[in-house]
């Protein structure tokens, strides 16, 4: 049953992600909205739904370590995705411009746009939002670091810029959440609804937003390019599985502590297909976008399939 549950989650996303396409190929809406629609998500509407799913939490002993635990697997699951996608360089004899966008693309998914609405629905109460954010955190402490280092063959922002980049909306809603929830201080019922509401509206604007971003792309030349599909196999299926039974075993082997929620959230953030951003970073810094733009586009698509897949499989693990 579980599984019937994940399948029509991700089909409401597809379907939504399908009216987003289709509302700019037959002219409803202009592509001048795009960027118009991210600052809308990530200023406000995403930092709501933090925020008022945070605060509504009961923190206590056993949902603190559970975090603890999850920030450290974190870490220790992009490690492993750094180790797999190395291993597919040196194996397919990528270019350098080549290498650059599959490591980046390799680490870093669109665990905004996607994840953070995925979890909410399939994990709800606030404690999906709370993992997802502490991976959002992880990731972006990389993305700023290491990520602009590979996409940038060394010419990498200050330390200064990069902290910057990390103190946003999203942080800041993250950081206020929790404090509301570890004093036990509630909103007056009309901001709680109010937000609440609005906040959740960030789960059909991003699926809209992902839909005008492929609605640009085309699908007719990818096929001519293997190592895009080497990417989707490592990023939405190879990945995940060798972190679910990497992280089970540890769990099972140190006896570390972690609910089943942080083990999915964790494990279907890793699943999430590539990141958007990581073609405007492309672009900026001197990397193939092109190629970029391409990993985007399928994996979008094929995560529609493999997003029900994995977690199928996290229903049979055993913990």
């Amino acid at each position: 049953m579980a599984e019937h549950i994940v399948i029509y989650q991700v089909l409401i996303l597809a379907i939504l992600i399908g009216v987003g396409f289709f509302a700019v190929r037959i002219r409803l809406i202009s592509m001048e909205m795009k960027d118009g629609l991210s600052q809308l998500i990530f200023k406000l509407t995403l930092p709501l739904l933090i925020f008022t799913k945070l605060s509504e939490l009961h923190f206590d002993k056993v949902l603190i370590i559970n975090g603890l635990w999850y920030f450290l697997l974190v870490y220790l699951a992009f490690l492993l995705i750094f180790g797999v996608a190395l291993l597919s360089v040196r194996l397919f004899h990528f270019k350098n411009g080549e290498t650059r966008v599959f490591l980046a693309h390799s680490l870093f998914g669109n665990i905004v746009f996607l994840g953070f609405p995925l979890m909410d629905a399939l994990f709800p109460g606030g404690k999906g939002i709370l993992y997802a954010t502490l991976y959002h955190l992880v990731s972006s402490t990389l993305l700023w670091t290491l990520g602009v280092f590979l996409l940038s063959s060394g010419e990498h922002l200050s330390w200064k810029d990069s902290t910057r980049k990390l103190w946003n909306p999203n942080t800041v809603a993250f950081l206020a959440g929790l404090l509301m929830a570890s004093f036990h201080v509630k909103l007056p019922e009309l901001y709680s609804d109010t937000f609440g509401k609005l906040g959740d509206t960030t789960i059909y604007l991003s699926m809209i937003y992902i839909g005008i971003i492929l609605s640009v792309l085309t699908p007719k030349d990818f096929i001519r390019y293997p190592k895009v599909l080497l990417l989707s196999f490592n990023k939405l299926l190879l990945v995940p599985f060798i972190v679910m039974i990497a992280v089970s075993l540890l769990i099972r082997f140190f006896h570390i502590p972690l609910t089943r929620t942080a083990f999915s959230v964790l494990v279907m953030e890793t699943a999430m297909p590539c990141m958007a951003n990581v073609v405007i970073l492309a672009r900026e810094f001197g990397s193939d976008d092109t190629l970029a733009m391409k990993n985007v586009f399928v994996t979008t698509l094929l995560s529609i399939l493999t997003l029900p897949l994995i977690l199928w499989l996290l229903q049979l693990m055993p913990l």
